[in-house]
């Protein structure tokens, strides 16, 4: 585990707000999910909703919940987004709309404030749909990086966390929705946390080098970040 005084050179690194990731229940325990590639994850635009950003840590304008239920089934249990002022009204006016059956109601947080105050209210942005209890199929075919025990002297108040970041990690392997493998990762998280623990990090320095890019990719069944960039979360 770095020292104190890293953790403050780290969190100086202050070019973006850190975001929110997405999680799911495995195992009966909630992991953030650090990672995915494949092809089928649950969007909300497939399903005619368009997620606005209300908050500097999502950008995307949307947080999933997703969970793997008994038989190994990847499900999406819940979700909230943003939305335009102008939409909620429709959803006040009744014009509630659905998702696997569920309705998607839509609310404004208490104290909750308009990102610009200069736009006319029929055109801000709140915090608005949620929706709870959906258990609708995700018929996803590839891999997810999932990690619990965030260690916060490794906090970087920059983009998405990155997988050694957590004291358990795991990879998942699933098939049209079906969980076929898993696999613990955690030590080699480890590993790569002890070599950067000796480095000696400058303000502004990127964590994420070649090194690193290295050992995560040798730790991990599938190529998370393609070799053509070095972009992945810090």
């Amino acid at each position: 585990m770095p020292p104190v005084l890293k953790t403050r050179l780290l969190t100086n690194c202050n070019q973006m707000t850190a975001q929110l990731h997405d999680s799911i229940v495995h195992d009966g325990r909630v992991h953030a999910i650090t990672g995915a590639a494949g092809e089928g994850l649950f969007r909300l635009q497939d399903h005619g909703l368009e997620p606005v950003s209300y908050i500097t840590s999502c950008w995307r304008g949307n947080v999933l919940g997703y969970e793997i239920d008994r038989k190994k089934r990847l499900k999406i249990s819940w979700f909230t987004m943003g939305i335009r002022y102008r939409d909620l009204q429709k959803i006040w006016n009744g014009e509630v709309p659905e998702l696997f059956g569920m309705p998607v109601w839509a609310y404004q947080k208490p104290g909750v404030k308009y990102r610009d105050d200069r736009l006319e209210k029929e055109n801000g942005i709140v915090q608005g749909y949620h929706c709870t209890s959906l258990n609708g199929p995700v018929p996803f075919t590839g891999g997810l990086i999932l990690g619990i025990g965030f260690i916060r002297d490794w906090y970087l108040h920059q983009g998405y966390q990155s997988p050694w970041k957590y004291q358990e990690v795991k990879e998942l392997i699933f098939k049209k929705g079906r969980l076929k493998q898993s696999w613990d990762h955690s030590q080699a998280m480890a590993d790569i946390r002890a070599s950067l623990s000796e480095r000696d990090l400058t303000p502004g320095e990127a964590v994420w080098d070649h090194e690193t890019a290295r050992r995560m990719r040798e730790a991990f069944h599938l190529d998370y970040w393609p070799r053509r960039t070095l972009n992945p979360p810090e």
